[in-house]
């Protein structure tokens, strides 16, 4: 009942940074670049994804190249947090597993990027 009540809360949380981040009209600035005055591996990923559902994808891969590759894993999180809810199963747990084998990959990636946004910002 515990691990249910987490991923309903997790769900949740998504559903609500979602809304807050694409539907209201607060500004969010990137805490990354107000501190270290440089990009971080996802600046322009709003920007990016709100240039995806006008249907802008050049526009959207110029914000931020991992705009496709994280909207897809969000929606596969959302989808398996929904199954595991229903079902009480413990997908979302074998996912992240199989993720962890290869964080060092994903690290790498997420600050090629980085460097990418900040080449890019010059």
């Amino acid at each position: 009942m515990k691990n249910r009540f987490i991923k309903i809360s997790i769900l949740i949380t998504i559903f609500i940074a979602l809304y807050i981040i694409f539907f209201s009209k607060i500004h969010l600035y990137c805490l990354f670049k107000k501190v270290f005055n440089i990009q971080c591996p996802i600046c322009g990923m709003t920007r990016a994804v709100k240039s995806l559902l006008q249907l802008n994808i050049i526009t959207s891969l110029h914000y931020n190249l991992l705009v496709i590759p994280v909207l897809v894993f969000l929606a596969i999180i959302i989808l398996l947090l929904i199954y595991d809810i229903i079902f009480n199963k413990k997908k979302i747990e074998a996912i992240f597993n199989y993720l962890g084998k290869y964080y060092l990959l994903i690290i790498l990636i997420f600050v090629i990027n980085m460097i990418i946004n900040n080449i890019k910002s010059l």
